[in-house]
């Protein structure tokens, strides 16, 4: 999806480049050779019929090959960086030269600094300094009105919110806010939603997870819409899912540069967002 992205970057005026720790070939001989990506895994619980596992094939159909860096350049000064992963994804080595493209000038989407990594960091947006700052102007003084709009009411997972969130156990979430050294943090692996769990067991997994050794943050619920929709399955056939959960998206590059959005929906009493069992669609606003 990387690849993807830069080749609509470049249809929109842009240049882009993907980098790999390891070289495209070994890492295809790796999946070929069933020592990566090997069902079941998070978000696919099966290898499909057709799965195709001959990812430079698949690299060279879509026309990708012309989007991938067969090195890190030096000293770069004059580029915008996505870092795809948490800090404690990447080598020592990488990170200091990461740092010092940064400390040069070159602009990071998600900073080098371990701060803009954990979602910790949202918890941020309800200490009394940080919304002073947000309502001095020019600010507007809707921002912390927008702000608590947007984004979820979180609080760091402590000894002594344990009790509140116990006694209101339908109204939060838990989840991993980052540097858990397990790839547990993203894509909804240690998410914990309080109304599916009964009190025992919710009281059980908040004493679980206030143990940890790194963070964890409790989340004020947001349910998605619960959809029924029709889709097309692989053999092209109308098929209906019933009691679809939401979630929204908008970071696609579609059309003349326009940000696009689309539309996740998964059955069940949820799941991986775009796991195999999910259905996905692009979202067409309309005035």
């Amino acid at each position: 999806e990387q690849l993807a992205f830069c080749k609509a970057l470049t249809e929109a005026g842009g240049r882009a480049r993907v980098w790999f720790d390891i070289s495209m070939h070994t890492l295809a001989a790796q999946i070929q050779r069933g020592e990566r990506w090997v069902p079941p895994i998070f978000g696919v619980s099966y290898k499909p019929d057709n799965w195709d596992d001959n990812m430079l094939r698949r690299i060279h159909i879509h026309g990708f090959a012309p989007f991938l860096a067969q090195e890190l350049p030096d000293n770069r000064t004059d580029v915008v960086v996505f870092r795809f992963g948490y800090l404690n994804c990447f080598a020592p080595k990488l990170l200091e030269r990461l740092q010092d493209w940064e400390q040069r000038g070159a602009a990071f989407l998600n900073p080098t600094s371990f701060l803009w990594d954990s979602k910790v960091v949202m918890a941020a947006l309800r200490l009394p300094l940080v919304r002073e700052q947000l309502n001095k102007p020019p600010r507007s003084p809707k921002t912390s009105e927008v702000l608590d709009t947007c984004i979820p009411e979180t609080h760091l997972l402590t000894p002594d919110i344990t009790r509140h969130l116990s006694d209101t156990r339908a109204q939060w979430v838990l989840k991993f806010a980052g540097f858990d050294s397990g790839q547990q943090a993203w894509g909804g692996r240690s998410l914990q939603v309080g109304a599916r769990h009964t009190d025992a067991s919710w009281r059980d997994i908040l004493q679980r997870y206030v143990d940890l050794p790194f963070p964890v943050v409790a989340q004020r619920s947001a349910p998605s819409a619960i959809l029924d929709i029709d889709y097309l399955n692989e053999q092209d056939q109308v098929q209906r899912l019933l009691n679809g959960r939401t979630r929204l998206r908008s970071f696609m590059l579609r059309g003349a540069g326009a940000l696009g959005s689309h539309l996740t929906v998964v059955g069940g009493v949820g799941g991986v967002s775009e796991g195999t069992g999910a259905v996905q669609m692009p979202i067409h606003f309309a005035k």
